[in-house]
C-alpha cells in the first residue's frame, strides 16, 4: 500500500516595514499525517487540479508517444552482458568517432544509468526516456595502459558495468585473468580512450583512476539519451528493427 504525508501549515501574515511595502509569512504550526493511496480518492476528484494536470499532460503525451523505432526482442540490462547493456555501449562507442580523429577504443557505462527494459516492438520516446531516466552528459576520458588495467579491474569488482570494445575474462574472485582492447592486449605506456559518462568520468561507482585522467573531453551538448534516441531513429530510417546480441565480452573462468 502506497501512502504520502499530508502537511498542514498554518500561517499568519505579518506586515513588513512600510518603508519596503512587502509581506512575509509566519509558520505557526505544523501538523502531519499519512493519506492512504486507494482507488477511493478517484471517486472525489479535484476539478480545479485535474485542470491543471491536462494542460501539461496532453503536452508531456505529444512528446512522449510517437513511436521512434521498432524492437526485434525485448531487452534487459544484467551483468555481466545484456542484450541492452551491449547494445547501448555498442552506441557510445560508435558515437565517439564524430568526437576526436580517432574516436574512442572502448565504451563504459553502469548500469544503474539504466533504469528500465525496452520492450519489443513499438518504441516511443517515452520508451526511451523510462530506459535512460538521468541527464547523463556524454564524456571521452584518456587513461595509459596502466590506469585501463586498473579500471578492468573494478569493473570486475563492481559486476554492474556494461562494455564494449574489450573482451574481459575474471576469476571467480573477481581477479583479472585476461583483457583485450579492440583485440589487441593492454601496452601499459600506451593511451586508450574510453567513451563513458560524466557520472562514470568523475569517479562515481569507485571509478577513482578517472581522477586520475590524462585528459577528459565533453563534447558540448552531447547527452546519451539523446545518442540513444538517435540511434533508434537512423536504424528506423534504414528501414530495420533495433536488434542486439550476447558476445562474450566480459566471462568469468571457473576453477577447474
Amino acid at each position: 500500500m502506497r501512502f504520502y504525508w499530508k502537511v498542514t501549515v498554518i500561517a499568519s501574515m505579518l506586515l513588513s516595514s512600510c518603508i519596503s511595502h512587502h509581506s512575509s509569512f509566519s509558520v505557526l504550526s505544523v501538523e502531519g499525517g499519512r493519506i492512504e493511496i486507494t482507488s477511493d480518492l478517484d471517486k472525489s476528484p479535484d476539478t480545479a487540479a485535474l485542470k491543471i494536470w491536462k494542460h501539461y499532460s496532453d503536452s508531456v503525451k505529444a512528446v512522449m508517444t510517437p513511436v521512434v523505432g521498432y524492437s526485434e526482442k525485448a531487452m534487459v540490462a544484467s551483468y555481466p552482458e545484456s542484450l541492452l547493456g551491449n547494445l547501448i555501449a555498442d552506441i557510445m562507442l560508435d558515437a565517439s568517432d564524430n568526437y576526436g580523429s580517432t574516436g574512442a577504443d572502448m565504451a563504459l557505462l553502469n548500469l544503474g544509468a539504466i533504469r528500465n527494459s525496452l520492450p519489443k516492438g513499438e518504441i516511443t520516446y517515452g520508451d526511451i526516456c523510462r530506459v535512460l531516466s538521468f541527464e547523463n552528459r556524454y564524456c571521452i576520458v584518456s587513461l595509459n595502459g596502466r590506469q585501463l588495467l586498473e579500471l578492468f579491474q573494478v569493473i570486475l569488482n563492481q559486476e554492474s558495468m556494461a562494455v564494449s570494445g574489450v573482451r574481459l575474462v575474471g576469476s571467480e574472485q573477481h581477479e583479472l585473468v585476461e583483457a583485450t582492447i579492440k583485440g589487441k592486449p593492454v601496452e601499459t605506456d600506451a593511451i586508450y580512450r574510453i567513451a563513458t559518462i560524466d557520472y562514470l568520468a568523475e569517479g562515481n561507482s569507485d571509478m577513482t583512476v578517472m581522477k586520475q585522467a590524462i585528459d577528459k573531453y565533453y563534447p558540448e551538448g552531447v547527452w546519451l539519451r539523446d545518442l540513444f534516441a538517435d540511434y533508434i531513429r537512423k536504424v528506423e530510417a534504414e528501414g530495420k528493427m533495433l536488434t542486439s546480441r550476447l558476445d562474450g565480452r566480459i566471462t568469468v573462468k571457473h576453477g577447474e
